[in-house]
């Protein structure tokens, strides 16, 4: 009898062949409880795929799912979402990695003991010419319990980025959230997951390394589609607005 999962590390990959084996790398070589890592290769046309496979062969703690067309990285995170075991999820984007002295049985013990739906962490940010902590962090919240409402209100900011977000499971499916299939996906994933929170925290500890590569999506030139993603998230962030109770929280955190 296997022992149940505890954590689900969930990357999504399309052409990542230059970085997929790092990430991979330091996943398993950060602190760990239980855990499972799942891989969508959504239809990649480089040596993604073979690179996965030999994975697959090299290791037991990896699923690869091979997407038969591309579907986009909304749809590949919810299928990630959908095929997770674990009691807790934390996605990872391919062309990045997790931070070496990253513990993860401290940070989900501290969510167990504390019952959270959500812990919050620090990315830090490698550009060009500097280094950069992207965090909400304040030192008079560290280890204060808020609920979402509260977090909106004492942080006065909001970062919609995955990365910084360890999510109960069950939290997420009970409540239904799901992630749009087109661009700016995670904002709104973050900010419905925020604003149903009944139990989050956040801490200042560093675990995720993002940089800023020159393929980025961030960095291109803006195309009807993506104008087009906009107007729409525009419209989806309106209705939150309007549907929401804490609609004057949600002006000032943006």
């Amino acid at each position: 009898m296997t022992n149940p999962v505890i954590i689900s590390f969930l990357v999504p990959a399309y052409n990542e062949e230059k970085y997929i084996e790092r990430c991979l790398a330091s996943i398993r070589n950060a602190k760990k409880p239980e855990y499972e890592i799942i891989v969508a290769n959504d239809r990649s046309t480089d040596k993604t795929e073979e690179i996965l496979e030999n994975q697959e062969q090299k290791y037991n703690d990896i699923r690869i799912i091979n997407n038969k067309k591309n579907q986009g990285l909304g749809a590949v995170r919810n299928l990630l979402l959908d095929e997770a075991r674990g009691e807790y999820i934390y996605y990872v984007d391919a062309d990045d990695y997790l931070a070496p002295d990253t513990n993860f049985i401290k940070l989900l013990s501290f969510m167990h003991e504390n019952d959270l739906e959500i812990l919050e962490v620090a990315i830090k940010g490698i550009e060009v010419n500097s280094t950069k902590t992207y965090s909400a962090y304040k030192p008079e919240l560290e280890g204060i319990v808020l609920s979402g409402d509260q977090y909106l209100k004492k942080i006065y900011s909001f970062i919609p980025s995955l990365s910084l977000r360890v999510y109960r499971r069950e939290f997420i499916l009970n409540h239904k959230i799901r992630f749009r299939e087109r661009r700016y996906e995670d904002v709104i994933f973050t900010l419905s997951s925020t604003l149903k929170c009944k139990k989050m925290a956040i801490t200042n500890e560093s675990i995720y390394i993002y940089e800023q590569l020159d393929e980025s999506i961030m960095r291109s030139s803006p195309s009807k589609d993506s104008i087009r993603d906009a107007i729409a998230l525009s419209y989806d962030l309106e209705d939150i607005y309007l549907r929401n109770s804490s609609n004057k929280i949600i002006l000032k955190s943006m």
